[in-house]
């Protein structure tokens, strides 16, 4: 009997085992042909010792248990044995060899455990039961000598607490015991919700009072509790599923504002521009060639300039204005200049402006710009430094005020860096939850050194279908932003800013090369493009476009008339420096900054120069952003936050973090990273690994949780309909259709101008309402109805 109910428990065991071990682990990544080999060896060896024990019984003789041995002699043989060795422990041995092959087909982190706890079980439960009980039949052998042997040493109770203490700890650390301490974990955590839910309610309770009718008054609640919730809000938590709570007021402060100014060059302590002797020389040179061509007149005036001095040329009476301007090429000849702009008329003033190069340009950097007082003094989080003008003056500009900004110019003129500085001006003003950016890069080089601000509402968008849709549901956004506002009862977001609580970001939007994203599909980025330029100004949502190639299929012109501010580098020709400023003069520009700007709600044409940032520099400066970011959100995570951050800039990890799925290697780069530093951090490897894989970074802002349909769709054509619902132009597509007898998707597509995705979609919708007949190869289909019938 005692041997039957041994038997059960072990059978019991072993199927609890198998059940348990493959429905919590699953089966391992690594899945060597050998591994399995060992684990079939094991699992049929543990079935025979299953079916060698069922019927053999202590109280039984030899002969008896050797004629009902289901595994005949040697399954008698290896009962016998094991069990005058081991005792009752015998009838277990078959689940410890199958845990034993579960090490090496299932997910443990090392597949020898499994073994080495079989073999500290097998060794000690003989001696402990041996110990207790005093009974050879039951400890066996090895379970009664041990223990006799080892009680004179500790005696028996001490023997016993030694033996099940190394059981315990042993189960504890060879299995995984994050099982065991998520229990206890999530225990803690329930039974300290229920204490604050108790605690909660007798607030609620309590804040609410009778006044003798039967109505509750409402009292002030209670300080300490506010106190403790504030507490809890700003409390980082990292997890796949977007819990983290930033205070981002604390990481903008003046400190960090005099590191950013510390990774930009100083501009150079000299004198600006051309000097007097050269000033003086270019007004007599100027004169004389002019007088030359029967132009008379004298310079009246000069604007020096970091990069060109204009002269304002005053002509005579009688002398036509385009006299003037066809002269500039005779008089860059004549200055031996690379290239002179004529402007035709100086506004306010009866002159003519000659714009002559400097023989000594001065850079512009932008450390000098951000130091200035009028952009300092700027409330306007989305204030950007644009460069200096031809008299020397800084020109800032707020995008919210643009609202749009579209950029042209040829590889090496400036633009790269015009976005650059941009970019920089708003990063050393703007908190992440001020402004927010969305970013595409098709050139996959520009802006991805960006991935490590926590600006981003994700990472740099490289792939032109993905921008699509990220066009596509930056209008949801701007719908849902309107929703709210007219729920609020206001105008724009300012004005919501000030009224709600939860404070909207700007969503500056920065494309970095047009042209590549129109030769996806033009007309629906152009409608998408055009939607937002008209409607986004008011909910905080700015493009900035910018392309090397302005040409009218690229900047057509419904776009360019919603992007009123404009500003164009060098271009190739007059009929793209047309394309985008309206007017000749771009492709006279001197390149590496010199542009021509538009600035917002003035119409009129402004020479400038660009600030000067060096990609060095952007990439300290993201540097300096993103070690500031993650000091905050690894705080609760590791014991020194700042030391993890640093040694992740230094060696370079941030891409891997902050867009591990576009950054290859980043899984060999972070088990190097984890491997090399894991004790210096006094972290668990795995803890570490855990931080640096499932971390979160770009938190998105609270628009994005309710598009997630829109991020995640393939179609292109922004129908999000099932098949089963028609489309919306089924009617007018029908009617088409029933003109013919015999139509073609590629017919529908071109009459309605509609995509592939969306004309076939339609047109299986027709097939299937039994419109038009099924597919016939590449021949068009037959349309199996007519006008009469369908009447």
């Amino acid at each position: 009997m005692l041997s039957k109910i041994f038997f059960l428990i072990s059978t019991s065991i072993y199927l609890l085992t198998i059940i348990f071990q493959f429905k919590k682990r699953g089966l391992s990544e690594n899945r060597k042909l050998s591994n399995y080999i060992i684990f079939i060896v094991l699992l049929v060896i543990s079935l025979f010792l299953i079916l060698s024990l069922f019927n053999y019984d202590i109280h039984n003789t030899q002969s008896e248990n050797r004629e009902k041995n289901l595994g005949g002699l040697i399954g008698y043989f290896i009962s016998e044995k094991t069990f005058q060795i081991f005792g009752v422990v015998a009838f277990f041995l078959p689940t410890f060899l199958l845990y034993s092959g579960l090490g090496l087909i299932l997910n443990f982190r090392k597949i020898f455990f499994p073994s080495i706890l079989s073999v500290i079980q097998i060794t000690l439960l003989p001696i402990i039961i041996g110990n207790i009980i005093n009974n050879p039949e039951l400890s066996g052998f090895w379970g009664d000598r041990t223990s006799a042997k080892l009680s004179q040493y500790f005696g028996n109770i001490g023997l016993t607490l030694i033996i099940s203490f190394v059981l315990i700890i042993s189960t504890v650390l060879l299995t995984n015991p994050e099982y065991i301490i998520e229990f206890v974990t999530r225990m803690h955590q329930r039974i300290s919700k229920n204490k604050d839910d108790a605690y909660n309610n007798e607030d609620v309770e309590e804040s609410f009072s009778d006044d003798g009718d039967g109505n509750k008054e409402e009292k002030e609640p209670i300080v300490e509790n506010d106190k403790r919730k504030e507490k809890k809000r700003k409390k980082v938590l990292i997890s796949s599923q977007l819990k983290q709570e930033i205070d981002y007021k604390e990481l903008l402060n003046d400190q960090f504002k005099k590191e950013f100014l510390d990774y930009l060059e100083d501009p150079p302590k000299i004198k600006e521009g051309a000097n007097e002797e050269e000033i003086n020389q270019n007004i007599k040179v100027l004169e004389e060639k002019l007088k030359y061509f029967s132009v008379d007149g004298k310079v009246v005036n000069v604007n020096v300039g970091p990069v060109i001095t204009t002269y304002e040329f005053e002509p005579a009476p009688g002398i036509k204005v385009n006299k003037i301007t066809s002269l500039s090429d005779d008089l860059a000849l004549a200055m031996k200049a690379k290239s002179i702009r004529v402007l035709g008329h100086i506004p306010g003033k009866s002159a003519v402006g000659i714009e002559i190069p400097n023989r000594n340009r001065v850079t512009v950097f932008l450390k000098g710009l951000l130091t200035e007082k009028e952009f300092l003094e700027n409330p306007d989080p989305t204030t950007v430094v644009i460069g200096r003008d031809t008299e020397n003056n800084p020109i800032f500009a707020q995008i919210s005020s643009m609202p749009h900004l579209l950029i042209a110019g040829t590889t090496g003129s400036g633009k790269s860096v015009c976005i650059n500085g941009i970019i920089a001006s708003i990063l050393f003003k703007a908190q992440p939850e001020e402004v927010r950016f969305l970013m595409v890069d098709p050139k996959r080089i520009e802006l991805s050194i960006y991935n490590g601000i926590p600006h981003l509402e994700r990472p740099v968008i490289t792939d032109s279908k993905e921008a699509v849709l990220m066009l596509k549901e930056l209008t949801e956004w701007m719908d849902l932003r309107y929703k709210a506002f007219a729920k609020l009862g206001v105008r724009d977001i300012t004005e919501f800013n000030k009224k709600s609580d939860k404070k909207k970001p700007y969503i500056i939007v920065i494309i970095d090369e047009m042209a590549d994203l129109m030769m996806t599909g033009s007309k629906e980025i152009e409608t998408h493009i055009i939607r937002l330029a008209q409607m986004s100004r008011a909910v905080g949502i700015h493009l900035i476009l910018a392309t090397q190639r302005p040409s009218v299929n690229i900047i057509t012109g419904s776009i360019k008339a919603n992007f009123p501010v404009r500003i164009s580098f060098k271009v190739p020709s007059k009929a793209d420096s047309k394309t985008i400023i309206d007017t000749s003069g771009a492709e006279k520009l001197l390149g590496k900054g010199d542009m021509l700007y538009i600035p917002p709600q003035k119409g009129i044409i402004v020479r400038a120069h660009g600030a000067f940032i060096k990609t060095e520099e952007a990439t300290n400066i993201v540097n300096l952003w993103a070690e500031t970011y993650m000091k905050k959100l690894f705080e609760q995570q590791v014991k020194d936050p700042s030391k993890l951050a640093k040694l992740i800039i230094e060696n370079e990890l941030i891409q891997c973090i902050a867009n591990p799925s576009n950054t290859p290697g980043c899984e060999y780069r972070i088990e190097e990273f984890v491997e090399q530093y894991y004790d210096e951090l006094q972290i668990e490897k795995e803890k570490l690994t855990e931080i640096l894989t499932q971390t979160v970074y770009h938190i998105p802002i609270e628009e994005s949780g309710y598009t997630q349909n829109i991020r995640n769709s393939q179609n292109l054509e922004g129908n999000f309909q099932d098949d089963d619902e028609l489309d919306p132009l089924f009617e007018q597509v029908k009617e088409f259709v029933l003109k013919h007898k015999e139509i073609s998707t590629s017919m529908i597509q071109s009459y309605f101008k509609l995509g592939y995705p969306r004309a076939a979609k339609i047109t299986r919708q027709l097939e299937k309402n039994g419109i038009i007949g099924p597919a016939n190869g590449s021949k068009p289909r037959k349309v199996l109805l007519n006008n009469e019938k369908n009447d």
